[in-house]
């Protein structure tokens, strides 16, 4: 490697580094429509999105670490990619790993005392398109649009954190008139494990139903 890509690519990644740190964001994130805000507040209707998603067990931080592993594996390489077609007799047919873009937020919604994280696909992609994993526990899926109360937090996020946060926003959607809850929450962390505590921007959703 040339010295002159060396010092380009040292300057990238402290940049990239630095920016993590403090909480700065680059990646795509999903898109979604704000219907109501209240300080740390909102409802919002969220489109139909392409994750890819794995279910685990055991206690809530083993549990993450061992889905963000899994997830993190398929979209840096562990998958099978675009297939190479050499023009030569025989025909030969490779398939190359395909490296996907981070996105944020990651996803994390525990039922039946296991816990399911999802990661967002970047929105080129289709069920058709996507990369098939090497690793058959992942799971992809279009989740179907929808409603849902959200409160924004930062700090560290750890399950008794979030419990906090999903009762605190339970009180505010039973004050509604107008909206209904699901039972369960889901977590959504926006930021790397070396962010600033108080400069992640965390998040506890609730889907709801209009009355």
């Amino acid at each position: 490697m040339k010295i002159t890509h060396l010092i380009t690519l040292i300057i990238a990644v402290t940049y990239l580094t630095s920016c993590s740190l403090v909480g700065m964001q680059n990646e795509e994130k999903p898109s979604y429509k704000v219907i109501l805000s209240d300080q740390s507040f909102e409802i919002r209707e969220y489109p139909e999105a392409l994750v890819a998603q794995v279910t685990v067990s055991g206690p809530y931080k083993d549990a993450r670490t061992k889905a963000f592993k899994i997830l993190a594996g398929y979209i840096f390489g562990k998958n099978k990619g675009d297939s190479e077609i050499s023009m030569t007799s025989p025909v030969q047919i490779k398939q190359e790993p395909t490296k996907i873009a981070m996105t944020s937020p990651v996803e994390i919604k525990q039922t039946n005392g296991k816990y399911t994280m999802a990661f967002f696909m970047p929105k080129k992609f289709t069920l058709e398109t996507l990369p098939e994993a090497i690793d058959k526990r992942i799971v992809f899926k279009v989740t179907k649009s929808k409603l849902t109360v959200s409160i924004v937090y930062s700090g560290s996020n750890t399950k008794e954190l979030s419990t906090e946060k999903h009762l605190e926003l339970r009180n505010w959607l039973n004050a509604m008139t107008e909206y209904v809850g699901e039972e369960g929450h889901s977590f959504y962390g926006y930021n790397p494990p070396w962010t600033l505590p108080f400069m992640r921007r965390n998040e506890v959703h609730i889907n709801i139903v209009k009355k």
